[in-house]
């Protein structure tokens, strides 16, 4: 297998900032912006309606649900999860926009946009998400996966002061976190490249990423640990240069919330974020293509 140029790497995972692609990084801060404002204002205005009720101490205090306050609950859980679902189909949308571009740029095939595809996108995520923390197509993985999950299970229900025993269950923990990050990285990498690129169902993007990435796990660690640990660089650079400006702003909407109720007020994050969320993809469709010519080099000529 060649070696993945860094250089190269890099500066092909920043490349998204260029002029041609500023006003769709522009209309994806402002959507971003609305969600995250939207999520803050429900957030902070249901619990401003339970902090004005004295119906909220006595439900503390008798440790009973009135109608009114279960009835506020449940708009405010269905509200917010209708919210979340259209701000996570929104940035679907994008990263579907930003793979289509990242791929030309490299010079690979695309499928064209389609409504079809956001829904295969949709499902894909979803069963991604499933895979990763509960299936592997490595059987010996898949097994020791299981049997640390039991093994959790188990010691949630097992009531011990014991601090040997305390730290001897925390070590299945551990294991089935090693397990997830090896899943994840088979399952989430560049399963969603596919979809892209091929004319590939959601089972057969899975079985591809994970051969394609098959032996490929401590090279994919390395070279997205260093990206990441940049990232997060330069998005505490730029939430710092956010921060004098916007967390007063946010500050100043929410001042009239009761003081029991605490708003994160770090909401310069949110506009430093637009760096992670595209040079991923974009470091992803380079990573993808580095292992599609390593593999052509190691297949033999055909005659």
């Amino acid at each position: 297998m060649t070696e993945i140029n860094f250089s190269d790497f890099f500066k092909f995972s920043f490349s998204w900032l260029s002029k041609d692609f500023l006003k769709f990084i522009f209309i994806y801060w402002i959507i971003q912006i609305i969600f995250s404002l939207g999520i803050l204002l429900a957030i902070s205005a249901f619990f401003s309606s339970l902090f004005s009720s004295a119906t909220l101490f006595s439900f503390f205090s008798a440790k009973t649900l009135g109608p009114q306050i279960l009835s506020k609950i449940v708009e405010f859980i269905v509200l917010f999860t209708v919210w979340i679902f259209l701000f996570s189909l929104t940035l679907m949308v994008f990263q579907i926009v930003c793979f289509t571009h990242a791929l030309k740029k490299s010079g690979l095939p695309v499928r064209p946009f389609s409504v079809k595809l956001v829904l295969r996108y949709l499902v894909l995520n979803i069963l991604e998400l499933l895979a990763v923390l509960f299936y592997s197509l490595d059987k010996k993985v898949l097994v020791l996966q299981w049997f640390s999950l039991f093994l959790i299970i188990l010691s949630a229900f097992t009531q011990t002061t014991n601090p040997l025993m305390i730290v001897l269950m925390g070590v299945p923990l551990l294991f089935y976190f090693g397990i997830v990050c090896f899943n994840a990285v088979h399952w989430l990498c560049l399963s969603p490249v596919f979809l892209s690129t091929e004319n590939a169902g959601i089972r057969s993007s899975f079985r591809k990423s994970w051969n394609l990435m098959n032996g490929k796990v401590f090279e994919a660690f390395a070279v997205f640990f260093i990206l990441f640990i940049i990232l997060i660089i330069v998005q505490a650079i730029l939430s710092v240069i956010f921060s004098p400006v916007v967390d007063p702003l946010i500050q100043s909407i929410f001042s009239s919330l009761p003081k029991q109720i605490i708003i994160d007020s770090n909401f310069s994050s949110v506009f430093a974020s637009v760096v992670t969320f595209f040079s991923t993809i974009f470091a992803v469709t380079f990573f993808y293509k580095h292992l599609l010519q390593s593999q052509s080099l190691q297949e033999p000529a055909k005659l």
